[in-house]
């Protein structure tokens, strides 16, 4: 049987997030070859966008990224670097589902598999304007799509069991096609730092853009009420579209806004003391593996991915989506125990070392990978 080392496997992604597990990839590989799948020919993109175009932007934006001239061009644009390489490949991994990466090519006798963490059905993103006037044939369309590039697929790798349970309900594919790989942070990995001696007292981390779908009202609302009982509570929330919630002006909340540099996240994590994601809607949610990795407890809703890693009373606390009392009980309880604290961050970090590194989900693609070239 054939070892990972002694493979060339092509990962082709359109998403900077990717870059991790490429680095993963590259450790276990005899040859990793990358390519970015979105440089369209400009051909392809003006008349995908006439073609596609709404009055509603973001109608527009999901109209061309589904349009089926938008999908033939990264479809050609891959089969083209692909015949470019100078020595042949055994597989691809896809980040992303946006095309089918090989149909009618000279490649199409080479197995490919997809990384993802959702599909395209009516289970979207309720965030996503999927049910608005002039998405609904678009839509139908593409998900027929993916069904066939999924049957097509050697297999669909996916970030949560969440994801997969939505991608069999979505598509006719065999139960053992769609597996569960996990999802990790990314770029920030505090795993190996002991940060016992940094961590301040009392401060609660969110960290997050999409406020709306990341729960940021919830948040909003909980804070006087943990106050209340844990008045030198602070909460430090990074990301933008802050002003949508009237958050200025508490004298117990900072708001950094975005923060590109890495260090300085970091820094947060290091003397947090809790992280929450209060969401509405979370297909994975890697900024909480990242918090796992800082060894702080986690409190968060009970959709999508988070559930998966964050354990009720093992290493944070898990709410129904908008149960603000929970949230702040929470919160108050983390805030008022620091030995739960450190308790329930230990716990994070060993879920997060056992199966929510990018190497544990590589390995796991890996497996799949040799084994099905055996």
């Amino acid at each position: 049987m054939r070892e990972a080392k002694e493979i060339t496997l092509v990962l082709a992604s359109n998403d900077k997030r990717s870059r991790n597990l490429e680095q993963a990839l590259r450790e276990r590989v005899g040859n990793l070859i990358t390519i970015d799948y979105d440089p369209i020919a400009p051909h392809y993109k003006y008349l995908a966008a006439l073609l596609s175009y709404h009055p509603d932007r973001a109608v527009w934006w999901t109209r061309y990224q589904w349009h089926p001239i938008i999908q033939a061009g990264r479809r050609a644009n891959i089969v083209s670097r692909l015949k470019s390489l100078a020595l042949p490949f055994d597989a691809l991994l896809m980040w992303g589902s946006w095309t089918h990466p090989l149909k009618g090519s000279p490649f199409s006798d080479k197995p490919f598999y997809y990384y993802i963490d959702q599909s395209c059905n009516k289970r979207l993103d309720p965030f996503d304007p999927v049910d608005a006037p002039g998405l609904t044939k678009p839509r139908l369309a593409f998900n027929q799509a993916q069904g066939v590039s999924y049957r097509d697929a050697k297999r669909v790798f996916c970030m949560s069991q969440w994801t997969r349970e939505q991608t069999l309900d979505s598509h006719d594919i065999e139960d053992d096609k769609a597996v569960a790989v996990g999802w990790g942070p990314i770029g920030i990995n505090l795993l190996e730092e002991d940060l016992s001696a940094q961590r301040a007292d009392k401060i609660v981390l969110f960290v997050g853009n999409e406020f709306l779908r990341k729960g940021m009202d919830y948040l909003r609302e909980a804070i006087p009420m943990v106050v209340d009982q844990v008045p030198d509570a602070r909460f430090i929330v990074v990301g933008e579209n802050a002003d949508h919630y009237e958050l200025e002006g508490h004298p117990n909340l900072e708001l950094t806004g975005l923060i590109s540099d890495v260090e300085a996240l970091k820094n947060l994590y290091r003397t947090a003391s809790v992280f929450v994601l209060p969401h509405r809607f979370e297909r994975a949610g890697h900024v909480i593996i990242e918090a796992m990795t800082a060894g702080l407890p986690i409190v968060t809703s009970n959709q999508g991915g988070p559930p998966e890693v964050v354990k009720e009373g093992v290493n944070g606390f898990v709410m129904e989506i908008g149960d603000v009392n929970k949230l702040a009980e929470s919160l108050i309880t983390l805030l008022q125990n620091p030995d739960l604290v450190r308790a329930f961050g230990e716990s994070s970090k060993q879920i997060a070392a056992d199966g929510y590194l990018w190497g544990n989900i590589a390995d796991k693609m890996l497996d799949c990978i040799v084994g099905d070239l055996h």
